[in-house]
């Protein structure tokens, strides 16, 4: 579970950046599965548009951050975010959309 995410500025090291968020719809959850995979279809989708050329092409990765069963039934919880992080698991400096790398 997930309660908070550490924000830096993008001039500052980072080693993910967020880039999207949606929300799961409907009132039961889903399942674990489910949810990963819906997670990493649209954080896929997501990505070419942040970044500027495909997923595949791409020397950045995609990660999420997803409801669990049990924040969705106790806290409502139902968003997802999206992140990037660069391959080489090295801190970037500025942000990542438009790169094109």
């Amino acid at each position: 579970e997930v309660e908070s995410v550490p924000v830096v500025p993008c001039s500052e090291p980072h080693d993910s950046e967020l880039f999207h968020s949606f929300v799961i719809p409907g009132d039961e959850f889903p399942g674990d599965e489910a949810v990963r995979e819906i997670t990493a279809t649209t954080c896929v989708a997501e990505f070419e548009s942040f970044i500027g050329i495909p997923y595949e092409d791409s020397v950045w990765d995609v990660t999420g951050i997803f409801p669990t069963e049990a924040t969705w039934n106790q806290l409502d919880d139902r968003e997802v975010l999206c992140g990037v992080f660069p391959i080489s698991d090295e801190d970037t400096v500025g942000s990542a959309r438009g790169i094109a790398e």
